[in-house]
């Protein structure tokens, strides 16, 4: 093979690469890597994170997402889900002990509905919504507190 046939071919690889992902883009927005203004956001919890970021893949199994989490004690931790697939079924999950199934359904462009049950009880649930232009993601629930009480959280995250 020729230099030439070679960038040729690598070039074409290229542009289907980029084109399968703004495809996996245009089809779920809510795809990509996103940071949580803290400003922004609300929530009940008193020990609010540092800093928290979501990135959401996804993958011939369905969606994962990847969280970074600096606590408010300044403890890091890195979290990655099990793929699921965004289809309004509830899916066993094996990753967590906070709860043992997830459904997750892409409602509207850029709107996802979620719950987490527990031993068939709902234990968090709410809404992801991306912006319009896309630059921002919403993430608007509650979630049962330890003690049974409800926490509700209203947290905003910025495209990287």
């Amino acid at each position: 093979m020729t230099i030439q046939r070679f960038l040729i071919s690598m070039s074409v690889g290229a542009l289907f690469a980029i084109g399968a992902s703004a495809a996996v883009a245009a089809t779920n927005p809510v795809v990509g890597t996103w940071e949580m203004n803290l400003a922004k956001s609300t929530t009940d919890v008193k020990t609010a994170p540092k800093s928290e970021t979501f990135t959401f893949a996804d993958t011939a199994k369905g969606i994962t997402l990847t969280s970074n989490i600096t606590a408010a004690d300044g403890k890091k931790s890195t979290h990655t889900s099990d793929p699921t697939p965004w289809d309004g079924v509830a899916h066993a999950v094996t990753d967590s002990t906070d709860h043992d199934s997830l459904m997750v359904k892409s409602v509207d462009g850029g709107i996802v509905r979620y719950s987490f049950t527990k031993a068939g009880a709902v234990v968090n649930s709410g809404t992801l919504a991306v912006s319009k232009d896309g630059s921002m993601l919403t993430i608007a629930g509650s979630r049962t507190s330890a003690k049974g009480g409800k926490l509700y959280y209203n947290n905003i995250f910025d495209r990287k």
